[in-house]
């Protein structure tokens, strides 16, 4: 049996609850019915503390971009926030996959997940 693959989830202040929480336990669950567990999951933010969703919802990371497993699958859910996290020069550069804690990856060996927003889908 291959090892888990480390699905990481990028949480940050105003991502919507739904564009995150549906896709962690889609991952969360696969392979309960076999015992499988072909995915470890985890929430990972900038920084490790709270990140309050779009409606309040304050919600504790697992990690921090710098300190997360090595991921396999970089998540990047979508949400009013992504506005202003698409500017943070902090924030982890997904277009440049050799900087951060994912230079330790082979080329191509990390797939980054753009997410849409529910609500931008129902009122674009």
């Amino acid at each position: 049996m291959n090892p888990p693959r480390n699905v990481a989830i990028l949480i940050f202040n105003e991502v919507e609850v739904l564009d995150f929480c549906g896709p962690l336990e889609v991952f969360s669950v696969t392979g309960r019915w076999d015992n499988s567990n072909p995915f470890n999951v985890y929430t990972v933010a900038e920084k490790s503390e709270p990140v309050m969703t779009r409606n309040n919802l304050c919600v504790n990371p697992s990690y921090t971009i710098l300190d997360c497993p090595q991921p396999h699958i970089f998540l990047v859910p979508g949400g009013y926030g992504t506005r202003r996290e698409m500017n943070n020069t902090k924030q982890y550069n997904l277009d440049r996959l050799d900087q951060g804690p994912f230079a330790r990856s082979r080329p191509g060996s990390v797939r980054v997940y753009r997410g849409s927003s529910i609500g931008e889908s129902w009122f674009a």
